[in-house]
Order: structure tokens, then C-alpha cells, then sequence
């Protein structure tokens, strides 16, 4: 019936949809990929400080102090 291929259809449509978008994306990140990777390493950056960090409320330092602290206590404890 027709109702029963409704979702079927529109399924396929998406696919298509959404595979064309990919082809298209990717297209543009080979033809361009010294902006595309610059573009992609700066938000990456941002997303890092602004999200990651601020989510765990710690600083880039103290978070760098934490990583090492910890790993100097974990060498200490191995030699003893």
C-alpha cells in the first residue's frame, strides 16, 4: 500500500540526501585542505578551552599541573 511506503521513500531520499552533502563536503575539504585543515585546528582549540576545560572548571594550567603531579607520584610509588 501507500502508506506502507512512505517511510521507505523518504528513507531513500535522505540517503541520498546526506550521501550527496558527504561527497560535496569532501570535495571541498580536498580542494582546499590547508584552510580546511587551519579552520579544523582552530575550532578544535576553541572547542577544547571553551567546552572541555571550562565542563571540568579547570585551568589549562592547573590542569597541566594535575597530569604531571599525578604521574610524578606514580613514578615515586614504582621506584620505592
Amino acid at each position: 500500500t501507500r502508506a506502507a511506503l512512505k517511510p521507505q521513500l523518504s528513507g531513500v531520499v535522505l540517503h541520498f540526501v546526506i550521501a550527496t552533502t558527504a561527497a560535496a563536503i569532501l570535495t571541498f575539504l580536498v580542494r582546499h585542505a590547508i584552510v580546511s585543515g587551519l579552520v579544523y585546528g582552530i575550532a578544535v582549540y576553541f572547542f577544547m578551552n571553551l567546552v572541555v576545560i571550562a565542563a571540568f572548571s579547570l585551568s589549562a594550567q592547573s590542569l597541566v599541573r594535575s597530569v604531571f603531579a599525578g604521574y610524578r607520584l606514580d613514578c615515586a610509588q614504582c621506584s620505592a
